[in-house]
């Protein structure tokens, strides 16, 4: 299941980052508050992430559960050529915003939170790399172990053959619709298999947002640096 990600990641996250600063630099420059942009900007961002991302989410997941062929390309070709079609291959598209939107929304705001309140040093525009990898690792582990059961209903939904689970309903959903479905979900894993249920993967998931944490906050924080500094140059070279 490694290869999906690595095939999808680079353009989708490329496309996470950009929308989202666009959009909260266009809410900041209409007045919206800091925290309220970020909020925004976040959510924007989800729904073209995830139609790029989607794909290598339910190709990854089946790997690693042990469904369908073994490797990319083989599982590629088996969703492909399914009932569904392609659209198998953004089964769980609802789930995945669902699951995401509150862990970015949690872990963009705690990580503002540490740099900018005066918890390493004082309002900046740049962050140091090594202190926005620590603020990213912190911020991203407590987002992750807080929405845990949210994920194990997406990984649940993205496994489903439409069986069962949050979206054993042919068609697209309407948003109440999707959220009773959700939630239902959440309730029905509770009731049947027990509160511990929705915990399931709580240890491997925060080891892996610690790592991801640093690691994207900190190349986040290089690679606008190195931006910035490109730009400048530029606009002093024309004036």
């Amino acid at each position: 299941g490694v290869v999906p990600p690595l095939v999808f990641g680079i353009p989708s996250g490329a496309v996470f980052f950009g929308v989202k600063d666009f959009a909260k630099a266009r809410l900041r420059d209409n007045g919206a508050p800091k925290y309220q942009a970020t909020l925004l900007s976040v959510l924007v961002a989800q729904f073209p992430y995830w139609l790029i991302r989607n794909p290598s989410e339910v190709l990854k997941t089946r790997a690693q559960s042990g469904e369908g062929d073994v490797g990319f390309w083989n599982a590629n070709r088996t969703a492909l050529q399914q009932e569904e079609g392609a659209a198998d291959l953004f089964r769980g598209y609802g789930e995945n915003i669902a699951a995401a939107y509150p862990a970015d929304a949690l872990k963009f705001g705690i990580y503002e939170a540490i740099t900018t309140a005066g918890l390493l040093g004082p309002d900046r525009k740049q962050v140091p790399p090594l202190e926005a990898a620590v603020a990213g690792a912190v911020a991203t582990a407590l987002s992750q172990a807080i929405t845990t059961p949210l994920d194990v209903v997406r990984n649940r939904a993205m496994l489903s053959k439409g069986q069962g689970g949050a979206r054993s309903k042919a068609g697209p959903l309407g948003p109440a619709e999707f959220a009773s479905s959700y939630f239902g979900a959440l309730s029905t894993i509770a009731r049947d298999e027990g509160i511990g249920a929705l915990w399931v993967g709580l240890s491997p998931r925060i080891g892996k947002a610690v790592l991801s944490g640093a690691i994207q906050f900190g190349s986040y924080e290089i690679s606008k640096g190195k931006m910035s500094e490109a730009f400048a140059s530029q606009n002093r070279k024309r004036e």
